[in-house]
C-alpha cells in the first residue's frame, strides 16, 4: 500500500464536498475515480496534494502522515499531479520544461551561478523518451498539440521522480486518436515503470479499458469500489449513470405545441436557433467538434451525454461566453458568433447557468426586479406572471435569496431569466442536486413554460427528466453529436441510451 485515506471530510459553507472518504491505493495500482459533476473528485485531489486543508481525517503516504502539509513538501515526498487545465511553460522549449522540473526536484533552482543548460541533460532525455516527445525537444512547448502538451505535463511531473501520480481528467479536450494514444501511455507508465496512478476521468471507455480498480463518488462520498466488472453490475452506480426508462412520468401526456400554435394562428419561424458545425476550444483543448443542432419555436430540445462531453460548452458557445472558432450560430436568422454575451442576451437569449448565481443578500422580489427588461418583441413577462408559474416564489418574495433551498434557488434563477423577456432559454442542468419531489415541481413549471410557447434548449444528465419534457434530443459523445432525433424515439430505444449514457 502506498496511500491510505482515513475518514477525510471537507465542507464549503453548508456543502460537504468530501464526506467521510476512506480509500487505499496499492503500490503499482492503476485506478480511477468517476462520478457526476460536483461529486468531490477534484476537491479530493486538492486535499491529497495539500492545495486544500481538510476539516477532518488523515492522509497516510508510505506510512507517513502528510495531512495538511504544503504542496511543495508533498511533492518532494513523491506525489505528483496534473490539473484539468494544462500547466506547462509554453514559451520554453520542450527540453527546458523537463529540465526545469529536474532542477527543482534536485534543489538546484536557486543556484544563480550554475550553468543550468548542462545540468541533468541525460535525465531530461530519458524522460522525453518515456513520454514520447524526444523528437520535439527543441520545439516551443506552446506549439505542441493538446495531447502532446498533456504528455509534457506528465513529463514535468516525472521530473520529481514520483511514486504516486494523480491525473485530473487527463484526456479532456483530446481527439479520439489522441485519447487512444494517451491511454496507452498511462498504461505503460503504471505497468512498465511501476508508478502508482490514480486518475479522475469522464471518458468511460478510458476508465474501463485500463483501470485495475474503479471508485465511484457521489455527493462527496465513495459509494462503490471494485473491478470494472463489479462496477458495471453495481445497482447504486447504475442509478447515477442510468436511472432507467421506467422513471419517465408515463402519467404526463406529451404536449403537441405545434398543434397549439396552429390553432392560435401564431406566425412561427421554422428555426429559432440554428447551430452549424461549431468547433469550440478552451485554450488548446478542442471541446466541440462540428456540433450542429436546431431549436424551433415552441420546442424543448435536450442535450444528453455523460459528464465532460461538451453539453455546458455548447450552451456557453451559443451565449458567447466561449466563442467558437469555426462554424455559425444563427438566432432568428442572424449570425451571433463573435458577439459579446451581453448583446446576445439583449437579442433575446436567456441563460440559466448550472451554478444559479442569484443575489443572496437581495430578497426574492428584488432578485426579480433587478432583471426587469422591456421587450420590443411584445413579450409580457412580469413579476405577477412569474409568480403564477412559480407560486412558491410569491410566498418567499420577502425572503433573502441566500436562505432559499436549492430547488427554490433554481426556480428563482429561471424566473429571473424570464424577467428579461427572452425569446429563447438555455437551461444548464436544472435538476442537478434537487430532491425528487422538487424535480417533479420543476417539471410542471417547465411544462407551463412550454405551453406559453417558450423554446428551450436544455442540457441535462437526468435523461428521464429531459426526455419526458422534450420534443427532440441530441446525444453528445466526446464533443461530437453521435445521435439526434425525436425524444419519443429515444424513449422507446433504451439500448441507445445505454450505449451512450450508461457505463
Amino acid at each position: 500500500m502506498i496511500l491510505e485515506i482515513k475518514s477525510l471530510s471537507k465542507a464549503f459553507g453548508g456543502i460537504k464536498a468530501v464526506d467521510n472518504v476512506s480509500l487505499r491505493v496499492d503500490q503499482g495500482e492503476l485506478s480511477s475515480i468517476i462520478g457526476p459533476n460536483g461529486a468531490g473528485k477534484t476537491t479530493l485531489f486538492n486535499i491529497i496534494t495539500g492545495h486544500i486543508a481538510p476539516d477532518s481525517g488523515q492522509i497516510i503516504f508510505k506510512g507517513q502522515d502528510i495531512t495538511g502539509l504544503p504542496p511543495y513538501v508533498i511533492s518532494s515526498l513523491g506525489i505528483a499531479r496534473s490539473f484539468q487545465k494544462v500547466n506547462i511553460f509554453s514559451m520554453l522549449r520542450v527540453f527546458e520544461n523537463i529540465q526545469v522540473a529536474l532542477l527543482s526536484a534536485h534543489g538546484k533552482g536557486k543556484e544563480l551561478f550554475s550553468n543550468a543548460k548542462t545540468l541533468f541533460y541525460r535525465e531530461t532525455e530519458e524522460i522525453l523518451e518515456i513520454i514520447g516527445l524526444k523528437g520535439y525537444a527543441n520545439e516551443l512547448a506552446g506549439s505542441l498539440s493538446h495531447g502532446d502538451q498533456k504528455r509534457l505535463e506528465v513529463g514535468i511531473a516525472l521530473g520529481g521522480k514520483p511514486q504516486l501520480l494523480l491525473l485530473d481528467e487527463p484526456t479532456a479536450g483530446m481527439s479520439p486518436e489522441d485519447t487512444l494514444d494517451f491511454t496507452e501511455f498511462i498504461r505503460s507508465l503504471a505497468k512498465e515503470k511501476g508508478i502508482s496512478i490514480l486518475f479522475v476521468e469522464h471518458d468511460m471507455n478510458v476508465v474501463f479499458s485500463i483501470s485495475d480498480k474503479i471508485r465511484v463518488m457521489a455527493s462527496g462520498q465513495i459509494i462503490s469500489e471494485g473491478s470494472p466488472d463489479e462496477i458495471r453490475k453495481d445497482k447504486r452506480v447504475q442509478s447515477i449513470y442510468f436511472s432507467g426508462i421506467k422513471e419517465i412520468k408515463e402519467s404526463r401526456p406529451a404536449i403537441n405545441v405545434y398543434q397549439e400554435y396552429q390553432s392560435k394562428k401564431i406566425n412561427r419561424r421554422s428555426s429559432f436557433l440554428s447551430v452549424k458545425e461549431i468547433d469550440t476550444f478552451y485554450g488548446l483543448s478542442h471541446i466541440l467538434f462540428k456540433v450542429s443542432l436546431e431549436v424551433s419555436e415552441g420546442e424543448i430540445v435536450c442535450l444528453l451525454g455523460r459528464n465532460g462531453v461538451g453539453k455546458t460548452t455548447t450552451l456557453r458557445s451559443i451565449m458567447g461566453l466561449v466563442p467558437p472558432k469555426k462554424g455559425r450560430i444563427e438566432f432568428l436568422g442572424e449570425n451571433i458568433v463573435g458577439k459579446p454575451a451581453f448583446k446576445i442576451a439583449r437579442m433575446g437569449i436567456g441563460f440559466v447557468p448550472e451554478n444559479r448565481l442569484i443575489f443572496p443578500d437581495l430578497t426574492v422580489r428584488e432578485n426579480l426586479e433587478i432583471a426587469i427588461k422591456d421587450s420590443p418583441k411584445g413579450n409580457n413577462w412580469n413579476i405577477e406572471k412569474v409568480y403564477q408559474i412559480f407560486p412558491i416564489l410569491a410566498e418567499r418574495q420577502n425572503q433573502k435569496g441566500g436562505t432559499l433551498s436549492g430547488g427554490e434557488q433554481q426556480m428563482l434563477t429561471i424566473a429571473r431569466t424570464l424577467m428579461g423577456n427572452p425569446q429563447l432559454m438555455l437551461l444548464d442542468e436544472p435538476s442537478e442536486g434537487l430532491a425528487p419531489i422538487i424535480v417533479n415541481t420543476l417539471y410542471d413549471q417547465l411544462i407551463s413554460l412550454k405551453q406559453e410557447g417558450m423554446p428551450i434548449l436544455l442540457s441535462e444528465q437526468n435523461f428521464a427528466f429531459a426526455l419526458s419534457l422534450s420534443d427532440k434530443a441530441y446525444i453528445l459523445e466526446k464533443g461530437k453529436i453521435c445521435w439526434s432525433g425525436e425524444s419519443s424515439v429515444l424513449k422507446e430505444n433504451p439500448a441507445i441510451l445505454k450505449q451512450y449514457l450508461s457505463i
